[in-house]
């Protein structure tokens, strides 16, 4: 083989390139790898220890896997907390409740479902003397429904009776003597033709019934040219005047036609029977209003069954099956605006009549999957209530919506991937079996409160009021940090330097826990912890948000949050007892820090194989291809003299 001298080829020479950028080019993979292992480092011992991996709850008394979330004889009592939830009695308007509040609900009790179209669809009108008190004249948004409201009084309700209530809301029902007892809502003709402004249809009619005898007679002042009767006439307060005084004496004896809203007395009626302390608790009274309760996928058959809306029925979810029925046992269909058995053919609702359908229910029919051994909340309001609304905040009460944390993220990891492990393929176990579980926290995101009180910096700090489940507790509207030492003494509000934080949140948690005379006991109150705004602090006077914080002057701060405003906070609810978020290493912790450990010793050891091969090879060959001396040629011996 002839020598490369005598056939003059360039000899071998190892990175021999031509420029600097041509070797970079060359080795730009032994540039990465080190970054590569330095980033794979911190995925792993990320997902190791800053919890980017699944949420883990372990028990560090059970190493392999947390006996709250596994074992069936206690994640059963966090079904309770469920059960619990359920107020006894609940006015429904939004259709997507319907699922959660009625066919959810009769899984775990028996329901009365009342289902009614709009208020004024619900209307059954009856027919009493005209000059008589009657329902109409009744607010029912401030007095309460006919039958169960607040106002003392008697009224004419239709087929020659009336309805009288005591003082105390005492309801003596409908009176033995007929209408003799009803009292006239007109003393006289003022009286009558006052009300012109606000019972205009009404005096409409009483013109109507006597337009024969009296328009005809005096057609010179109350006639109509358009319409004999009067009844579209456009009249004046002088006119109505002179027609009160020609027409009071007739309208004495005469009948007139009334308008009594049925479905707010059977509500009414609904919820008092709710109420009892032989019902509380154990049935979820449903009332359900909208012209769209006849169209409901979850209703529609029920309702087509029961003749259409509105009706009272009893419903049952067999089996847990999604799909409501009315069970043989059930006291029956009741039709407010058809049946009239139960007033006698009035437009009142007795109570107690309504109260049996409530009764039937509770006594003689099963609900669809009842949870045995219900822990039941400790007194008869929080049953009515549920836990759904049985917080109060600063006197407002809450309404808590379930939502659930999911399962998929609540397990106990042994490795990775469970396929890959059966397959053969992968080394570690997947996730270990039965630890996924539905947590169900109640939430309001959305609770306003009026009179919120104002910071003090010198004196108490102001409460907010809360109660839950009987018990009063108080939590501070503020948490606050004046530095009064670094002031001088006697230093006024400008000198002094606070840090405010005001209320945004309660965090609330209860638990089951053992009470004599009680099925497995009931509800208690564990705790309940404010929680404060820890956004960036504002520095001005006044603040443009409900929940901000504040940093400033002691004047300032009394400025930024006075008394009297309106505020929004969230309440959370939480089983005490249900297992908890917690952020912890998953199983096979061992081999994964070795594995890291190993990345990290890698990247170490090519780190520094780029630079030394670009320093002493490609710059060296670099250097002599282009007639220059090599780096570092003046500390080389052959070099010398040069």
């Amino acid at each position: 083989m002839s020598s490369p001298v005598l056939t003059g080829a360039v000899p071998y020479r190892f990175l021999d390139e031509t420029s600097v950028g041509n070797g970079y080019v060359r080795l730009r993979a032994l540039a990465v790898l080190p970054v590569m292992l330095v980033v794979l480092f911190a995925v792993v011992l990320g997902f190791e220890n800053a919890g980017y991996g699944s949420f883990e709850d372990r028990d560090t008394r059970a190493m392999v896997w947390d006996y709250r979330s596994t074992a069936g004889q206690s994640t059963s009592f966090h079904g309770y907390f469920r059960n619990a939830y359920w107020p006894s009695y609940l006015a429904l308007t939004v259709n997507e409740e319907v699922f959660d509040e009625v066919v959810v609900v009769s899984e775990d009790r028996v329901t009365v479902l009342a289902a009614f179209p709009p208020s004024g669809t619900c209307q059954r009108s009856v027919t009493v003397p005209c000059l008589s008190s009657k329902p109409a004249h009744r607010d029912e948004t401030t007095v309460g429904a006919l039958n169960l409201g607040t106002d003392v009084g008697i009224w004419a309700v239709g087929n020659g009776r009336g309805f009288r209530r005591d003082a105390g809301g005492v309801n003596v029902g409908l009176l033995n003597d007929g209408v003799l007892s009803v009292p006239n809502a007109y003393v006289n003709a003022t009286a009558l033709s006052a009300v012109m402004s606000t019972r205009l249809a009404e005096l409409q009619e009483m013109r109507t019934k006597t337009a024969g005898t009296l328009l005809n007679a005096t057609s010179t002042t109350l006639g109509c040219a358009s319409d004999g009767t009067g009844a579209t006439c456009v009249w004046t307060q002088q006119q109505w005047d002179a027609w009160a005084d020609l027409a009071f004496t007739t309208l004495n004896t005469t009948q007139c036609a009334t308008p009594v809203d049925m479905c707010s007395q059977t509500a009414a009626a609904l919820q008092q029977a709710a109420a009892l302390s032989t019902n509380v608790g154990k049935v979820a009274v449903r009332v359900v209003t909208g012209t769209w309760a006849a169209t409901n996928v979850h209703l529609a058959d029920i309702v087509a069954a029961g003749g259409g809306l509105p009706l009272v029925t009893t419903v049952v979810n067999a089996a847990g099956a999604g799909v409501l029925s009315v069970p043989t046992a059930a006291y029956g269909v009741f039709n407010p605006m058809t049946d009239t058995s139960f007033g006698s053919g009035t437009g009142y609702v007795p109570p107690l009549s309504i109260q049996a359908i409530v009764d039937t229910a509770v006594s003689s029919v099963a609900a669809g999957v009842p949870l045995t051994g219900y822990v039941r909340p400790p007194d008869d309001r929080t049953k009515l209530h549920g836990l759904r609304k049985g917080v109060l905040v600063h006197g407002v009460r809450c309404d808590l919506q379930k939502q659930h944390e999911t399962s998929v993220s609540w397990r106990t990891r042994q490795g990775y991937d469970g396929t890959l492990y059966d397959m053969g393929i992968w080394p570690w176990q997947g996730s270990c079996a039965d630890t996924k579980h539905n947590v169900t926290v109640l939430t309001d995101a959305g609770v306003d409160l009026v009179s919120f009180p104002a910071f003090a910096s010198r004196s108490a700090v102001a409460q907010i009021e809360l109660a839950v489940l009987g018990v009063t507790k108080f939590v501070p509207a503020y948490e606050s940090f004046c530095d009064f030492d670094s002031a001088d003494a006697g230093a006024g509000g400008d000198d002094v330097q606070c840090a405010v934080s005001i209320l945004v949140g309660i965090e609330i948690r209860v638990a089951a826990t053992p009470a004599a005379g009680d099925v497995l006991g009931g509800w208690r109150l564990v705790d309940a912890v404010g929680v404060y705004d820890t956004s960036v602090a504002v520095t001005t006077s006044t603040t443009s948000t409900l929940t901000t914080s504040f940093l400033g002057s002691e004047t300032n701060a009394l400025t930024a949050f006075p008394a009297g405003t309106n505020r929004e906070l969230f309440v959370n609810l939480r089983d005490a007892g249900a297992p908890e978020q917690f952020r912890a290493s998953p199983l096979g912790t061992p081999g994964k820090m070795y594995l890291c450990i190993g990345l990290f010793v890698a990247a170490l050891v090519t780190a520094p194989i780029h630079p030394y091969l670009m320093f002493w090879h490609v710059k060296f060959n670099v250097a002599l291809n282009q007639g220059k001396p090599p780096p570092m040629w003046q500390a080389m011996r052959k070099f010398r003299g040069w």
